[in-house]
């Protein structure tokens, strides 16, 4: 590894950090008008209670449309 591929890596490494807030799982649901009138908020409002219930370590997070509107609600989890 290079030097600079190290500094790049530990910036990354920084910025993940800060974005999961140490969480370990990652939710991204659709949220934009066509994950909304396809029932959207409530797959997010289901989420945060489950995982609230049951104390897991995991955060939901609202996203725009990626252009595949047929087929919402879009969920992914990293």
């Amino acid at each position: 590894m290079t030097e600079a591929y190290k500094q790049l890596r530990e910036r990354a490494d920084t910025v993940w950090e800060a974005l999961t807030n140490g969480s370990p799982v990652r939710i991204m649901v659709g949220a934009a008008t066509c994950g909304r009138a396809a029932g959207g908020l409530q797959v997010i409002d289901a989420f945060e209670k489950a995982i609230a219930a049951n104390g897991l370590k995991a955060r939901v997070h609202r996203v725009g449309c990626i252009g595949l509107c047929y087929a919402e609600v879009l969920v992914d989890i990293i």
